[in-house]
């Protein structure tokens, strides 16, 4: 390697980490931190935060600092969420350069891989010190407030009483999709009667969609099938260097538009049978956004890379993901069910039935794995990354029950009293403060209450 001649990528994760170097990019140096190399200090009476070095991450850190000092470019591949934001915040501190980078990986392909090194940008580090504070002062309003109350667990105790989810089921756990996306506004159970066909659009999938799917075909726990999930992403079939799936933790619902207009090139040459969404209902994702939804990598060919998984698990896995895509390109045509005539109120039927409907049937709100991680993501209290575990662990607690896709409240579940209906519009509101705000904003809203 040639002095100067190379971009030094760190990432977190030490699979991604041997993936990318497997792919011989002779301008790419790679490391990874394998998590943090330095710990968080908050010193809650002066507001600020600092890091200290992990004393078993020395030789890491003395590995970076050289290779820093021979590379022509720093690049900060991690997610953008508070681990990755301190992870960049602490390695800009540490190297304290001014050519230091950040983006995400999308895919793992030479062509993605320059192309998010093109669209980094550079490390503002007294912002994004300024963003963690702002988490760290909102776990201390929080903490005096409301003392052990944990934000998650209110979550779950509203969103399980009243889930804000569109989602019904049926007795025979059939599962609905209301039209109707203001939940203030529909019945937490009503009868509906059948009416004709409807076209549905189902969107590009999220992790938490994928989880939602996994429950119906593994007989194992959400943190066992979020990593296999994982080890999909990063599964190796032959010698082809082109990995099966996109970043398989992901929130979004949606594409960036070159996947969209990737799509439709692929649907006109493969003469897919099905229509394909209209542009004005795609849905269409920024490329600032840190991640699109799941999707296999080659579309053109998916199906045919079914042969090359050995592992009938993992087979089954990107089955799912296949269907998922093809489901969320492609215009539905679905049962339709009204609640009746005063009611405008729509709801789809999404699962397939062997024979029309032609009866009333009783539907109530439901919640469902992937629509209780989707309003907790929206909260900011879980990530797609530890959702699986955190619903482990409720699920072991029994404040949850699971059966097959759908999550029902467990003997150890509170029903939200005054102080935690509270405490939830609170976190709600918090939220959106903590994204996009100042840390004046948010103490002048909790000094409210």
């Amino acid at each position: 390697m040639n002095i100067h001649s190379y971009t030094l990528l760190i990432v977190e994760s030490s699979t991604i980490a041997s993936w990318i170097r497997d792919l011989q990019l002779p301008w790419l140096e790679v490391l990874a931190t394998d998590g943090y190399l330095w710990l968080p200090v908050y010193n809650p009476e002066k507001e600020k935060l600092s890091n200290k070095a992990d004393p078993s991450g020395s030789k890491k850190r003395k590995k970076i600092k050289e290779l820093s000092s021979w590379a022509s470019r720093v690049i900060v591949a991690v997610d953008n969420d508070p681990s990755g934001d301190f992870i960049a915040w602490s390695l800009s501190r540490f190297l304290n350069i001014p050519n230091i980078y950040r983006t995400t990986l999308h895919y793992l392909s030479p062509l993605s891989i320059q192309e998010q090194i093109n669209f980094s940008t550079l490390i503002e580090s007294d912002n994004l010190k300024a963003k963690l504070e702002l988490r760290y002062l909102f776990n201390k309003l929080w903490r005096n407030k409301w003392g052990m109350l944990d934000p998650v667990d209110s979550a779950l105790f509203v969103l399980a009483d009243r889930p804000e989810s569109q989602y019904y089921r049926d007795k025979e756990n059939r599962l609905f999709k209301s039209t109707v996306t203001n939940m203030d506004d529909a019945p937490l159970d009503c009868t509906v009667y059948p009416d004709g066909t409807d076209y549905h659009l189902s969107s590009p999938p999220s992790t938490f969609d994928v989880l939602q799917e996994m429950a119906r075909y593994f007989n194992c726990t959400q943190g066992e099938n979020s990593e296999k999930l994982y080890r999909l992403f990063t599964l190796k079939t032959g010698s082809d260097p082109l990995h099966l799936i996109s970043y398989p933790r992901t929130a979004s619902n949606g594409y960036y538009p070159a996947t969209w207009q990737k799509i439709e090139s692929i649907s006109e040459m493969k003469k897919w049978r099905h229509s394909l969404k209209p542009q004005n209902v795609r849905e269409i994702i920024s490329t600032q956004m840190p991640h699109e939804s799941l999707r296999p990598v080659d579309m053109a060919e998916a199906s045919s890379h079914l042969n090359r998984i050995i592992d009938d698990e993992y087979r089954i896995l990107y089955k799912i993901i296949i269907k998922s895509f093809y489901q969320s390109t492609v215009i539905h045509n679905v049962p339709l069910f009204r609640r009746g005539k005063p009611c405008p109120i729509s709801f789809h039927l999404l699962d397939p039935v062997k024979k029309n409907i032609n009866t009333p049937l009783q539907i109530q709100r439901c919640i469902t794995i992937g629509s209780l991680g989707c309003e907790l993501d929206m909260l900011g209290v879980t990530r797609p990354s530890a959702y699986g575990k955190q619903l482990d662990k409720w699920i072991k607690q029994d404040k949850l029950r699971r059966k097959g896709r759908f999550l029902f409240k467990g003997s150890k579940w509170q029903k939200p009293d005054e102080k935690v209906l509270q405490a939830f519009t609170m976190l709600k509101s918090s939220y959106s403060i903590v994204q996009n705000g100042s840390s004046n904003e948010l103490k002048e809203y909790w000094n409210r209450f």
